[in-house]
């Protein structure tokens, strides 16, 4: 499975000579208090599931490339103290003809919600793009879903077994936590360190936080 209680992408087979079923899970929606940050890449509360092997292990074992994976930036609901970022990735058919998938997730049409006047988190996202040129892309560097020509389609969140191919690049993001109190009473220094670290962009460090 790849990912988590709210968002499962699972290999059912991956053709040819291989039958497996994998299990990396990312994880997203972690909520703060009144008093202390949400947590970044966390999960569902009461989950007893959650798992978030390295990169290289998940390629070691199965015919995937990671072609990234990370937090999403703005993912994290804005607030006094800011909701926690949501985990994505990039990935794509490795070294195989094609891989048969089953995928269902929740959160694409709703936010978990922010509290006393913080905004919600981002909602989960899962898209593909086939017959792309990503092959051609790689010899260059490692490209954004947005810079990959391909035909477009977003998952909704329950959908019949479908196949993935070489050509096809499959990205997923699970959802940001809602933040909690006022984003402009957020102290100044994190607003400042979150834009350092890429947790925010320059647009919502102006826009939400007031910097």
């Amino acid at each position: 499975s790849q990912f988590t209680d709210n968002l499962v992408l699972e290999t059912l087979a991956i053709n040819p000579a291989q039958a497996s079923r994998k299990h990396d899970e990312l994880l997203g929606l972690g909520s703060p208090t009144r008093t202390i940050e949400g947590v970044d890449v966390a999960n569902i509360a009461g989950s007893t599931n959650s798992s978030l092997p390295n990169v290289e292990d998940t390629e070691y074992r199965y015919p995937f490339l990671m072609l990234q994976r990370g937090m999403s930036v703005d993912s994290g609901g804005a607030g006094k103290y800011r909701g926690g970022l949501a985990g994505e990735m990039m990935a794509k058919l490795h070294d195989a003809a094609t891989a048969d998938c089953s995928l269902g997730y929740i959160g694409k049409n709703f936010e978990a919600d922010g509290l006393a006047g913080g905004k919600g988190g981002a909602r989960s996202l899962v898209k593909i793009k086939r017959n792309t040129n990503v092959n051609a892309l790689l010899g260059k560097a490692a490209p954004d879903f947005e810079d990959i020509d391909g035909e477009e389609f977003v998952f909704p969140p329950q959908n019949p077994p479908f196949t993935l191919s070489p050509d096809d690049v499959l990205f997923m993001r699970c959802q940001g936590g809602g933040g909690v109190g006022d984003p402009r009473e957020r102290d100044r220094a994190r607003v400042e360190a979150d834009l350092r670290e890429g947790y925010i962009s320059a647009a919502a460090a102006k826009h939400e936080y007031g910097l």
